[in-house]
């Protein structure tokens, strides 16, 4: 009886693993680099983290511009603009924020800042504060 010299992969073995691994790759790489992709959601959370961590930034300087105007006994006085652009500027980061005036039809005043990263905020005299995303940020 003579034994089989079986040494080695088949032709067929090797196609079916390459390709096997074709597949593999593909779907790692949809994974990683899709609209739904794991380097999109990154992306998108170091946007969102940035954008809070300037939300805060505006309402902690807002909430010291209420804190002085109590202390000082302005109890009806609103916040302007010059008194949260003073507060923002605190912060060496900050410096270049800018902050403007309006006042709407009803005689609401709103405030809308532009921070150094260029998104602006509004808030208004209930301190909700909003964000107007870049173009290139949607």
């Amino acid at each position: 009886m003579k034994k089989a010299n079986n040494r080695g992969i088949t032709l067929i073995a090797l196609i079916i693993t390459i390709i096997v691994l074709l597949i593999i790759a593909g779907v790692t790489l949809a994974i990683l680099l899709g609209n739904n992709g794991i380097l999109s959601k990154a992306n998108n959370a170091g946007l969102e983290t940035e954008i809070a961590n300037e939300m805060a930034k505006i309402r902690m300087a807002y909430s010291a511009v209420i804190v002085d105007l109590y202390e000082n006994d302005k109890e009806k006085s609103v916040v302007t603009a010059e008194a949260l652009e003073e507060a923002l500027h605190i912060s060496e980061e900050l410096e270049t924020a800018t902050v403007t005036q309006t006042t709407n039809s009803d005689g609401t005043i709103r405030l809308t800042i532009v921070m150094p990263s260029g998104r602006e905020y509004k808030i208004d005299e209930a301190a909700s504060v909003s964000v107007e995303l870049l173009e290139n940020e949607d």
